[in-house]
């Protein structure tokens, strides 16, 4: 990550506490290094949404798994970060 992973950062995204798991702030910021995932998944939200009504569930929940797959991933890249500058 471009920019330095902070304990409590008020950008989620940069948070090491939420990527363990802890934190309970708000986080009231977005980095812009993520702004390309936040506008695809608006527009994927939009397309589900002119889907047919049948299938809207369904699309919706595989956006959601997709969604908490790849902040997973985020959290697990902060934590490998953090365990780097700790061994440094």
């Amino acid at each position: 990550m471009k920019i330095k992973a902070q304990t409590h950062s008020s950008c989620l995204e940069l948070c090491m506490r939420h990527a363990f798991s802890t934190c309970t702030q708000s986080h009231n910021e977005w980095s812009t290094e993520f702004g390309v995932f936040y506008d695809i998944h608006s527009l994927v939200s939009a397309a589900i949404a002119r889907t047919p009504t049948e299938k809207q569930t369904a699309y919706s929940e595989q956006l959601e798994e997709f969604t908490s797959t790849f902040w997973d991933y985020v959290g697990h890249m902060l934590r490998t970060k953090h365990q780097g500058d700790y061994y440094r």
